[in-house]
């Protein structure tokens, strides 16, 4: 109408765009408000620390203005210049056909919102088995109902009068001492090694300790023995090795032990244990090395962790125990404690902060995906309203009208996932080679998230085909 009274191509197309970035900007505020008020829940969900306000810094608004721009033209270009070049006699006519192109682009968005989608979902499942797995995997040590504490230096100088007295407590079956948190971290010390060129110090993984280390962590002593209280020499003259350890020096577990590894004093290895992984699953197992402080400062000084095994099931009157054993070494030390497993937990921080935003992420996509099917849907159903109505008149029902309109949307499913598997996999495979042990890519994942997409789909179909086919055959073709 406006073009017959006048209205030129470039002022229908300017028309156009000036309205699509009208509505970009007034989306703009809205999300600035909804940005604002979901910070702080933003925040506990990512661990994340953005401060609420950073949306009106001056960076931020011109960002914004530049992102609602840029949105309104790429949005508005296309409709206002495809729009603009209607011939208005067939339009009027109700000849203007929307062309097949048009119904491409539209299929080809939807086929890109839903493979984006489907492998995000695989992801996010993969990315929670992982998690699941590795927070639960066999790291060679027990690490459940073990208690820490930070040590001091009233407590690590009296570290045997502590250890005695905790063990009055019947719920205490162990207690150790240790330089750093076992799977955590480690030091690395120059040691002399028996077979190589003893002139030279060689560094390598080791972890000073104090007795019933072993016992503590439930570690398996695969040859020879372990540190033992009734064996005051072990302090100077004892070592222990890993297996990895004795195989790279090409040692046998058995031909191991009496071999000389001088640390501090004259060490012999006395015991190879069993491989445990001294930091995260993100590390290979590697050689490492046990060994005991004969000088009593310098253990002492080295004793900057006590590790309690114990019976926590009734573990409030447990730590009030022991933080009262501490007050009578340590009276103006707080007592502070922690659980083993909690601080191994804390090593994988950032794949569980990835996982809540890929939960997130996954969330937004589906439900752009499922607004880009249901536009989709609406539309073609919008374009067979006529056809629909006369099969219906024609004695068609509800499953046949569904039948009719699901029918590609299936295909650009299962299409979607053909191209989601592939690229999902790829990036998995490469995410979960990080980690030393993995869980294996499970297809079942991948079934269960095209399952996903699919049923979405026909939900969304089947309510457009209700929709349709509840409209009455007789006032759509009255006038035909």
């Amino acid at each position: 109408v406006k073009k017959i009274f006048g209205g030129s191509r470039g002022q229908l197309a300017g028309q156009f765009l000036g309205e699509t970035i009208i509505q970009s900007f007034l989306a703009l505020v809205l999300a600035s408000v909804a940005v604002e008020l979901l910070i702080p829940s933003f925040n506990r969900f990512t661990g994340k620390g953005i401060e609420s306000g950073f949306i009106l810094e001056p960076n931020t608004i011109l960002i914004g203005i530049f992102i609602a721009i840029l949105t309104g033209i790429m949005a508005g270009v296309y409709p206002a210049f495809y729009l603009a070049a209607f011939r208005p006699v067939r339009v009027l006519k109700g000849r203007q056909g929307t062309g097949s192109k048009s119904a491409r682009a539209r299929k080809f968005l939807v086929l890109l919102q839903f493979s984006i989608s489907i492998a995000l979902i695989i992801g996010t499942l993969l990315v929670y088995s992982q998690l699941k797995f590795i927070r639960n995997a066999d790291l060679g040590f027990n690490k459940e109902q073990i208690i820490l504490l930070p040590s001091v230096n009233a407590i690590s100088a009296n570290f045997e009068t502590f250890r005695e007295n905790l063990f009055q407590h019947p719920d205490i079956k162990y207690v150790t001492g240790m330089e750093d948190i076992l799977g955590a971290n480690h030091n690395t010390r120059r040691v002399q090694i028996e077979g190589l060129n003893e002139d030279v110090a060689y560094w390598f993984p080791m972890f000073m300790v104090r007795h019933d280390f072993i016992e503590t962590f439930d570690i398996k002593v695969v040859a020879g023995r372990s540190f033992s209280s009734k064996i005051s020499s072990d302090t100077a003259r004892a070592i222990m090795i890993n297996e990895t350890m004795a195989r790279n020096m090409g040692w046998t577990n058995e031909e191991a032990l009496g071999k000389r590894i001088r640390s501090d004093g004259n060490e012999r290895v006395i015991g190879v244990f069993r491989d445990f992984h001294i930091l995260s699953l993100h590390k290979p197992i590697n050689n490492f090395i046990l060994d005991m402080v004969q000088n009593p400062n310098g253990a002492a000084a080295l004793t900057r962790y006590v590790a309690i095994r114990a019976d926590t099931r009734n573990y409030k009157k447990l730590l009030s125990f022991i933080g009262k054993e501490w007050e009578k070494l340590a009276p103006n030390r707080p007592f502070e404690f922690t659980f083993l497993n909690e601080e191994l937990n804390q090593l994988y921080d950032d794949e569980d902060k990835f996982s809540r935003f890929s939960l997130l992420l996954t969330f937004l996509a589906v439900v752009i995906a499922c607004l880009g099917l249901f536009g989709l849907t609406s539309y073609l159903a919008e374009q067979r309203t006529k056809e629909i109505s006369i099969r219906r008149a024609l004695g068609a029902n509800v499953v046949n009208v569904l039948k009719l309109l699901s029918r590609e949307f299936i295909l650009l499913i299962i299409l979607a996932n053909l191209i989601a598997w592939p690229v999902a996999y790829v990036l998995a495979n490469r995410w979960l080679q990080s980690f030393t042990k993995s869980i294996p890519i499970n297809w079942f994942l991948f079934l269960l998230a095209g399952f996903t997409a699919l049923v979405l789909a026909l939900m969304i179909t089947t309510y457009r085909a209700f929709r349709a086919s509840g409209k009455n055959p007789a006032d759509t073709l009255r006038y035909e």
